[in-house]
């Protein structure tokens, strides 16, 4: 465990935890639905070294949740997944800025992923995205708990429906708002990312994977999640290569160049892409087409999201737009979009009858699926290994691309 990016979490929880009338709420809703066990709950946290957190988390015991499976390994850790039910009656809803108890037996299921030493920043940063602002910006980290059969740690966080790896609007029954969908998730994903930005922290493995859907009304809610990589911005340090998948990675860390907020908000522009198509864009950002763009936009592209996924793309780190001016642009345009056209759903369903079974886009494992779980294959590279991915890259689709890529250094 890095002392120095434990020090600097703990110091951004502190000044923020408390702040939030919604977070607040959030924490008092979660400890009366898991009651805190607070002499076990500040014992655990004291050899972790974060009794800060006592006054968010819960301590949960493992046999409060049933029917645990694995889900399987990430890149750092063991997940599995916990079902936990509440009588009717027993279970606490926010309504209207309150507490209120459900009419309702209640049933939801949980990410239980392992953690150990190493891995304490983690806990500290998902707290504070979870209680340390108005905007819940990740999956809420509910509390800790033990595994027996391993005596480690377990993070416990609700589980979403599903990622945007594995969604589409396109499947729908209706396709009659896809773009005001789109629009909207977009809004959603910016803002989410200003306010992480706005703590301190940098995500460095924005993909897909790591976007996840929770079931909710009027629309669904999305969640970045797995910061283990987040960093406090001031405190970051480059490596000799980057984590990531390729398909994600922004260009600078194809060069070796700082990881910063314009590389997340690069990441955030594939992902409104990927809103858009339902499948990964071609290639990788290693090579530069003529035009600059990742890849091609559906035909019908409405010209509010087209330009802003174009800056988010810029190939300059220095000229891209900030998270916070994404969602500003994103909420202060007119929301006057139209049907979705033929040959936009043309070019979509091509697109995704093209995904290969076999790419890297592996289901991430805060989710419940249907389909089985499979590796998320994010994972370090060095700064060769990422050039010899995307030369290969580049030779697989120069022939099928717009205008062709071009290196960078021509």
């Amino acid at each position: 465990m890095d002392p120095e990016k434990l020090r600097a979490a703990k110091d951004l929880f502190q000044v923020s935890i408390g702040n939030s009338p919604s977070a607040t709420l959030r924490i008092r809703q979660n400890r009366y639905n898991f009651p805190p066990h607070e002499s076990h709950l500040k014992y655990h946290l004291e050899i972790l070294r974060i009794p800060e957190l006592s006054k968010c988390l819960s301590w949960i015991p493992f046999s409060r949740f049933e029917n645990v499976c694995e889900l399987g390994k990430g890149g750092f850790a063991q997940v599995y997944k916990g079902t936990v039910w509440w009588a009717r009656g027993t279970y606490a809803i926010q309504h209207q800025g309150e507490l209120r108890l459900s009419d309702k037996a209640v049933t939801l299921h949980y990410a239980l992923k392992e953690v150990d030493e190493s891995m304490v920043a983690e806990i500290v940063l998902c707290s504070l995205l979870s209680f340390g602002d108005d905007v819940n910006i990740t999956a809420t980290l509910v509390g800790l708990s033990l595994l027996p059969t391993t005596n480690k740690y377990l993070m416990v966080m609700r589980c979403g429906y599903t990622n945007v790896d594995n969604y589409s609007l396109l499947d729908r029954k209706s396709t009659d708002y896809f773009w005001e969908n789109v629009h909207g998730m977009a809004k959603q994903l910016a803002h989410k990312l200003a306010h992480m930005h706005k703590l301190g922290i940098l995500h460095y493995d924005l993909h897909p994977g790591n976007v996840v859907i929770h079931r909710s009304r009027p629309c669904d809610v999305l969640c970045i999640i797995d910061i283990g990589l987040g960093a406090v911005i001031e405190k970051s340090q480059q490596s000799q290569g980057a984590y990531g998948r390729p398909k994600y990675l922004p260009p600078e860390s194809f060069r070796n160049k700082p990881y910063t907020t314009a590389s997340d908000v690069y990441c955030l522009g594939t992902l409104i892409w990927e809103l858009i198509i339902g499948a990964p864009p071609q290639g990788d950002a290693g090579t530069i087409r003529e035009d600059g763009l990742r890849d091609d936009f559906a035909p019908g592209t409405p010209e509010v999201l087209r330009s802003l996924i174009t800056d988010c793309w810029n190939p300059d780190p220095s000229k891209r737009p900030s998270a916070e001016a994404v969602w500003k642009i994103l909420t202060e345009s007119v929301i006057n979009l139209p049907k979705l056209a033929p040959e936009t759903r043309a070019f979509i369903e091509e697109r995704r009858k093209s995904k290969s079974k076999h790419n890297d886009d592996d289901s991430n494992f805060y989710i419940e699926s249907n389909l089985e779980s499979t590796l998320n294959s994010s994972r370090f590279y060095t700064v060769e290994q990422l050039s010899q991915l995307s030369c290969r890259s580049h030779s697989e689709i120069i022939g099928g691309i717009k205008g062709g890529p071009k290196e960078e250094n021509e």
